[in-house]
C-alpha cells in the first residue's frame, strides 16, 4: 500500500513485517531494519516515535489441532550427538506421529469455539450493512411488516420495498396516486411490468371500496389482467379488439372532467377535499394501459384524448397508469403529464438515467420485478408478489369473487352502442312525451328521435328497400308500445310483416280510400281550427296521428290525379297544430318525381332528413350536409344518419325481423 506522511503521523502503533527494500522500511518505521528480516513471521513493533521499538515473532496457528481433555506438556525426548566443543553433530527425535490428517487447523478450531460460545450466550454482532432485498416479497406480509394502513379515499397503494443503503434501512414502496397522479412504468420485456400492475391493482382492491376507486383497464399485453374482471371495482377490461369501448371510455372521461370541474369550482380545491364535505363522494377513476406502445400503434387517433385527460384529469381525480418498454414509446407531450416515472430492468443501461435521472452507478439486479425509483435520490426496489407459489391468476379470481360478495356497490360499465337496438330500451330514454325514438347516436350514446320540434314531415331515404323494411318493422314495435299516437302504416308494395303489432293500422290494398280518409281528417282539423279563430284548444280532443308511408312513389302513383293533388296539398300545408305527422320512407330514387313539390323542398331545406343503411356518400338526395368528411360510406344495415340542421349524426337504428 501507500504510506503517506499524514497517515504515518496519525498512526501511533506500527507493525512492520519483512520488506523488500530498505526504502520501504524507512517509509513505514523510519528504520531500514525491516528489510534485513529473514525469519518468517518476524516483525518490528514501533509505538510512537521509538517510544517502544522491539523485534518480535508472531505465533503460528496453522498446526493441526489435536483435541485433549487436559493440557499436554511437550517433553524434549530427543537424542543429540555433540563434539568436544558442545556443538550438535546429529540429532534424533523420537517419532510419535498420530493420524491427525482429518483434524482441522488450530486457527479454525479457535474460531469455531468462539462462534459456538457466541451462539450459546445469544451474542450477535452488528452487521456493517443490511441484507439485500429478497427476490420474493409477499405483499400481505410486507404490509404487516411495516404496519401500513389505508385511509378512505387516499390512494397510496403499497407495491414493493426499496433499499436505502445510505441510511442502512428499507422502506415500503408506495405510489401516492392521490397526490402525485399519473404513473408511467418502463421496463424491457420480461422485467415484471404485469407483475407490478397485478400487485398495484390487488393492493387498491384490498384497501379500498368500489365507491372510493373505479378502475378501467386496457390490457394490450398478455391479457392476464382479465383475472380481475369479476371485482366490483373494475368497470371494464378492454383488449385490442375493443376499439369502440375504448373510444367510449375516453369520451365519457372527458365528459366527467367537465362535470367534476363544475362541481369543484365552488366547493373544494381537490376531489379529496370535496369528498370530506359531501354526502355523495366522487370515486377516484384510474385508467390502466398495459403496453402503451401497442395502444399508440393500434389507436393513434385516441392519443389526443389521452394527452388531454392526463393533463386535466389529475386535478379532478382521474389518473392514468401506463406501462411501456422505453421512454420513447410515449410521445414527449404526454410524458410531461406523468409526474411519477419508474423503471424496471432495461436492455440499455443508458435508459435508466433518461427515466429516473443520474443513478450514480446504481443499476437494478437481474431479478424479475427489480427496478429503480427516484425520490430524493435513486433507490433500488423490488416489486412485491401476491403469492409465493401456485397460480397467481387463480388466487386473484378467487379474491375478486370474495370481494364481489363483500361490496354491494359496483363500478359503472362503459356505455357503448349496442349491437341491436330494441324498442323497450330506447322508449325508456325518451326526451319528451310525444317524441318518437328511432335509435341511438354512436357519438354520444343518446337516443335520437324523429322530427324536430316544429316539423310535421320527416323524410327518410333508404339505400335498399330491405334496409327500410328492417327499420319500419322496428319502428312499428315502438309505435305499438307508444300510446300517444294513433299510428297508420301504408305499405303499397306489401313488404312489411303485419302480424307483430296490435295497435297499428296497416294498409296495403284500398290505397285511395286510406288517402282520402287522411285528407278528410286533416281537412276537418284545419277547418275546426280556423272556425275557432285559430284557437289551439279547439282541436285538443283530436288524437295525435302518425302516418308512415313506406314507398312514397308507389303510394302516390296509385292515386288518381285529383286525390294525388289533395295529398300533395295536405303535405304542403301540414302543420304541427293539426296533430298529424308524416314519415315518408322510400328508396333514394323514389323521390325524384317529387323534388319540385313544396313539401319536399321545405323538408330538405330544413336539413333534418334520415338516411337508412350505407351509401350516403354516393347519393345525391341530401345535398345540404355539413361535415361530409365525417361520413362513413360502409355502415351496417341497421345503422344510418340523422341530419340535425344539416349536421350528420351516425345512429344505430331500431330494428325488427325481416319478413
Amino acid at each position: 500500500g501507500v504510506d503517506e506522511d499524514q497517515i504515518w503521523s496519525n498512526s501511533r502503533f506500527r507493525v512492520c513485517l519483512k520488506l523488500q527494500e530498505k526504502a520501504d522500511s524507512m517509509e513505514i518505521i523510519k528504520h531500514p531494519d525491516a528489510a534485513e528480516l529473514k525469519v518468517t513471521g518476524r516483525f518490528y513493533l514501533q509505538v510512537g516515535y521509538n517510544e517502544i521499538y522491539e523485534l518480535g515473532q508472531s505465533a503460528w496457528s496453522g498446526e493441526t489441532y489435536v483435541p485433549s481433555d487436559k493440557p499436554i506438556v511437550k517433553v524434549d525426548d530427543s537424542v543429540k550427538v555433540i563434539d568436544h566443543l558442545g556443538r550438535t553433530v546429529r540429532e534424533v527425535v523420537l517419532s510419535k506421529k498420530a493420524d491427525n490428517k482429518n483434524n482441522p487447523k488450530q486457527i479454525v478450531s479457535v474460531v469455531k469455539y468462539l462462534s459456538d460460545m457466541a451462539k450459546e450466550e445469544n451474542f450477535t454482532h452488528r452487521s456493517l450493512w443490511l441484507d439485500e432485498i429478497p427476490p420474493i416479497i409477499l405483499i400481505d406480509e410486507l404490509k404487516n411488516k411495516y404496519k401500513t394502513s389505508a385511509k378512505r379515499f387516499e390512494l397510496i397503494p403499497v407495491v414493493g420495498e426499496y433499499d436505502d443503503p445510505f441510511n442502512q434501512c428499507k422502506h415500503p414502496l408506495s405510489i401516492n396516486i392521490s397526490e402525485d397522479g399519473n404513473l408511467a412504468l418502463f421496463g424491457a420485456s420480461g422485467s415484471g411490468k404485469e407483475m407490478f400492475l397485478n400487485v398495484l391493482i390487488y393492493s387498491l382492491l384490498k384497501d379500498h371500496a368500489p365507491d372510493e376507486v373505479n378502475l378501467y383497464i386496457i390490457d394490450l399485453g398478455s391479457e392476464s389482467l382479465k383475472s380481475f374482471e369479476s371485482a366490483p371495482h373494475i368497470g371494464e377490461i378492454m383488449l385490442s379488439d375493443d376499439e369502440e369501448k375504448i373510444e367510449s371510455l375516453l369520451k365519457q372521461l372527458k365528459e366527467e372532467v367537465v362535470k367534476r370541474k363544475a362541481l369543484l369550482r365552488e366547493t373544494a380545491s381537490s376531489v379529496l377535499e370535496y369528498n370530506t364535505i359531501v354526502d355523495t363522494p366522487l370515486p377516484h377513476i384510474m385508467v390502466i394501459i398495459s403496453n402503451y406502445s401497442s395502444f399508440a400503434e393500434l389507436f393513434p387517433d385516441f392519443e389526443q384524448d389521452v394527452m388531454y385527460l392526463t393533463r386535466e384529469g389529475n386535478k379532478y381525480g382521474i389518473t392514468f397508469v401506463v406501462t411501456a418498454n422505453t421512454l420513447s414509446s410515449i410521445k414527449y407531450k404526454i410524458q410531461q403529464n406523468f409526474k411519477q416515472q419508474m423503471t424496471l430492468q432495461q436492455n440499455d443501461v443508458t435508459d435508466y438515467s433518461t427515466i429516473v435521472g443520474s443513478t450514480e452507478g446504481l443499476y437494478p439486479s437481474h431479478i424479475k420485478g427489480r427496478g429503480l425509483v427516484h425520490f430524493d435520490r435513486v433507490y433500488e426496489f423490488q416489486t412485491a408478489s401476491i403469492v409465493s407459489s401456485g397460480s397467481t391468476m387463480k388466487f386473484i379470481k378467487e379474491f375478486c369473487e370474495v370481494s364481489g360478495d363483500r361490496h354491494e356497490t359496483r363500478t359503472a360499465k362503459i356505455r357503448t352502442l349496442p349491437d341491436q337496438i330494441h324498442p323497450n330500451n330506447i322508449i325508456e330514454s325518451r326526451r319528451k312525451p310525444l317524441s318518437v325514438p328511432i335509435g341511438m347516436s354512436k357519438r354520444n350514446l343518446e337516443v335520437e328521435h324523429l322530427y324536430s320540434e316544429n316539423d310535421s314531415i320527416q323524410l327518410a331515404y333508404c339505400h335498399t328497400m330491405e334496409n327500410g323494411i328492417r327499420f319500419i318493422t322496428g319502428l312499428s314495435h315502438v309505435l305499438d308500445i307508444l300510446t300517444e299516437y294513433q299510428a297508420t302504416i301504408i305499405d303499397p308494395l306489401d313488404l312489411l310483416p303485419k302480424d307483430q303489432t296490435r295497435n297499428i293500422a296497416f294498409h296495403v290494398d284500398e290505397v285511395e280510400k286510406v288517402a282520402f280518409d287522411i285528407y278528410q281528417d286533416v281537412l276537418v282539423r284545419n277547418n275546426t281550427y280556423k272556425d275557432s279563430g285559430m284557437d289551439l284548444s279547439s282541436i285538443e280532443d283530436y288524437p295525435q296521428r302518425l302516418v308512415v308511408i313506406f314507398g312514397v312513389s308507389d303510394f302516390l302513383s296509385r292515386l288518381n290525379d285529383d286525390l294525388r293533388q289533395k295529398i300533395n296539398e295536405v303535405l304542403n300545408r301540414s302543420e304541427t297544430f293539426h296533430k298529424v305527422r308524416f314519415l315518408l320512407v322510400d328508396h333514394q330514387d323514389g323521390y325524384k318525381n317529387y323534388i319540385l313539390q313544396p313539401w319536399y323542398k321545405k323538408s330538405t331545406k330544413i336539413g333534418n332528413d334520415l338516411w337508412i343503411g350505407e351509401g350516403i356518400t354516393n347519393q345525391n338526395c341530401i345535398q345540404n350536409i355539413n361535415g361530409k368528411h365525417e361520413l362513413e360510406d360502409e355502415v351496417p344495415n341497421n345503422m344510418g344518419y340523422m341530419m340535425r340542421n344539416a349536421k350528420p349524426q351516425l345512429l344505430r337504428l331500431v330494428e325488427g325481423k325481416v319478413k
